[in-house]
C-alpha cells in the first residue's frame, strides 16, 4: 500500500499563533480531572443521569485562557 502522503509536516500552535490554541494541555487535563470526581461522587446515578450530569459540566467549563 502506498502511503497518502509523501511528506507528513508536523504542525502545532506555533504554526497558528493567533488561533487561540494553548500551548499545554492543562486545561483539558484539569476538566478530566473535574469530570473524574464527578462521577466517583456520584457512583449511584444511572448511565443517563451520568450523561446529563457530564454534559452539563461539559456546557459550563470555561477554562482561563491568558491573552
Amino acid at each position: 500500500a502506498q502511503p497518502k502522503m509523501k511528506y507528513a509536516v508536523a504542525m502545532d500552535f506555533y504554526d497558528y499563533p493567533d488561533s487561540g490554541i494553548p500551548n499545554t494541555n492543562n486545561a483539558l487535563e484539569r476538566l478530566n480531572g473535574i469530570v473524574k470526581d464527578l462521577l466517583r461522587r456520584h457512583r449511584g446515578i444511572s448511565l443517563e443521569k451520568r450523561k446529563q450530569l457530564i454534559a452539563t459540566k461539559l456546557n459550563a467549563y470555561k477554562p482561563h485562557r491568558n491573552k
